[in-house]
C-alpha cells in the first residue's frame, strides 16, 4: 500500500564531481476521485437514462507515453432501495463494459458510461452490450423511488480503502406552458415542456412527446441537459411541418402531455403517480 509522504530515491556517483547526484520521486501522494455528470437521475418509467462518471487517479496513469485502461476491477456498483437496504452488488467481468479509457495519454483520468432502467417490474443496468437486472422484491422497480446507486472506487489511500459517489432515482413534476392562448391565421404558438425527468443523456439533446388533439408533436430539448423543450406552431402555415390544415376559426385545441412520474410517487403505494398536463388555445380569425 502507498503512503502518503512515500518517496523513491536514487543515487549515482559520479567520479567526475566527487559526489552523489540525487533524483527522487513521490508515490502515491494523491487521492483517487469520481465525478459524475449528476446526482439526482430522473424518475421516468422505462427509459434509458445515461450515466457519465470520471475517475481521475494519478496513481493509474501507468505509462505517461501511452493511453492507459483503467482495471474494472477496481470498482464496485451497489444499488439501495428507498429503505436504504444494499440490494445488489456489480463487480468484475459485471463492469467489463463500462469504458475507462484514459481521455488522453499523461491525464490519469478515465471516463465511464453505463446505462440504467426502472420499471414497475425492476431495474436494470446496460454495462456495454451486456445487460443486468436487480431483483428488487415485493415491490419490484417502484423500491427504486429515492433508492441510490453508489459508484465506488478503490483507492488504498483513504481510511476505508473507497471513495464512492451517490446517484438518487428522484422525480421532479414537469410543466406545459403554451402562449399565447388566443391567436389568428399567421400568429406563432409557442409549446414549452419543461420536464427534469425527460432529460436521460446529458450529453445529447433529448425528445418528448406532446399531443395537439391527439397529433403526435416532437419536442426538442433546448439544448444539452436543460430538461426543457420547445416546440412552435405558425397557424395555416402549409410549410410548417408542425401545422395543422384542419385547424378552424372560432375552434379550440387542446395540448396534452403526460409526466410519466410525479414527486407523489411513493414505494409503498406502488405507484409512480403519472399525470396528464393539458392546455388550450383558440383560433380567433384569418
Amino acid at each position: 500500500v502507498y503512503k502518503r509522504q512515500g518517496k523513491i530515491e536514487v543515487k549515482i556517483y559520479d567520479e567526475f564531481i566527487g559526489d552523489y547526484i540525487t533524483a527522487t520521486a513521490s508515490i502515491g501522494g494523491v487521492v483517487g476521485e469520481i465525478t459524475v455528470d449528476r446526482t439526482e437521475l430522473p424518475l421516468n418509467p422505462d427509459q434509458w437514462i445515461t450515466v457519465y462518471f470520471n475517475i481521475t487517479d494519478s496513481d493509474q496513469n501507468k505509462n505517461p507515453a501511452a493511453v492507459d485502461t483503467l482495471d474494472p476491477s477496481l470498482l464496485t456498483i451497489e444499488v439501495y432501495n428507498a429503505t436504504g437496504h444494499l440490494v445488489k452488488t456489480f463487480t468484475g467481468t459485471d463492469l467489463s463494459g463500462l469504458g475507462l479509457v484514459e481521455t488522453d495519454r499523461d491525464t490519469g483520468v478515465f471516463p465511464g458510461e453505463f446505462k440504467v432502467k426502472l420499471n414497475s417490474t425492476g431495474l436494470y443496468f446496460q454495462f456495454g452490450n451486456n445487460i443486468k437486472s436487480v431483483d428488487l422484491g415485493k415491490y419490484a422497480g417502484y423500491a427504486m423511488i429515492n433508492g441510490k446507486i453508489r459508484i465506488k472506487y478503490y483507492e488504498p489511500l483513504v481510511s476505508d480503502e473507497y471513495v464512492y459517489v451517490d446517484l438518487v432515482f428522484k422525480a421532479h413534476d414537469a410543466k406545459l406552458e403554451v402562449s399565447p392562448t388566443s391567436l389568428s391565421y399567421g400568429d406563432v404558438l409557442n409549446i414549452t415542456v419543461v420536464a427534469p425527468d425527460s432529460n436521460l443523456d446529458t450529453k445529447a439533446k433529448d425528445y418528448v412527446k406532446i399531443y395537439v388533439n391527439s397529433k403526435e408533436i416532437k419536442l426538442e430539448e433546448t439544448c444539452e441537459n436543460s430538461g426543457v423543450f420547445t416546440a412552435t406552431i405558425t397557424v395555416g402555415d402549409p410549410e410548417d411541418y408542425l401545422s395543422y390544415e384542419e385547424f378552424k376559426v372560432g375552434s379550440s385545441y387542446t395540448i396534452e402531455f403526460t409526466d410519466n412520474a410525479t414527486t407523489a410517487a411513493y414505494y409503498s403505494i406502488m405507484d409512480f403517480k403519472p399525470v396528464t398536463l393539458e392546455k388550450s388555445f383558440t383560433i380567433l380569425s384569418h
